[in-house]
């Protein structure tokens, strides 16, 4: 599946911008909401960054690099939305259920990250919400 082909499906699949203006002690802070789903909005911009929720795959019959592939996939399309790149990523998280799979996550990471702009990044092994969900990544980008 090509890059344009999953920002398209993506695209699809979230909601317009939903925009509220809160005011914290007089000052106007707006925040911007996309793919709101009732539980959680798929990007939230805020005080000049993005937000994105934990990302996983949509195949997760596949191995964790295909499903790390896939995930960045989806990050590229969060942020462009968002008014981002992969270069304006601050900080990533990343968690696998195993952490023997590594160095599989870091090869697709690494193919796709901007050496000139990496962000700061944890990777943690954890408990995932379904047994064939290998990876879920999230991160924070200036917008």
């Amino acid at each position: 599946m090509t890059a344009h082909r999953i920002e398209q499906i993506v695209l699809r699949a979230i909601k317009p911008f939903t925009a509220r203006e809160p005011d914290f002690q007089g000052e106007k802070f707006m925040i911007i909401r996309q793919g709101n789903t009732g539980r959680l909005s798929r990007v939230l911009v805020a005080n000049g960054f993005a937000f994105l929720s934990g990302v996983t795959a949509r195949d997760t019959t596949r191995g964790v690099r295909e499903q790390t592939e896939d995930i960045l996939a989806q990050v590229d399309s969060y942020l462009k939305a968002a008014g981002a790149d992969k270069s304006r990523i601050a900080v990533a998280n990343i968690w696998l259920r195993d952490i023997d799979t590594f160095d599989e996550m870091n090869n697709a990471w690494d193919a796709w990250v901007d050496k000139e702009c990496p962000p700061a990044r944890a990777t943690v092994e954890s408990h995932l919400a379904g047994e064939d969900i290998l990876v879920e990544i999230q991160v924070q980008a200036a917008v």
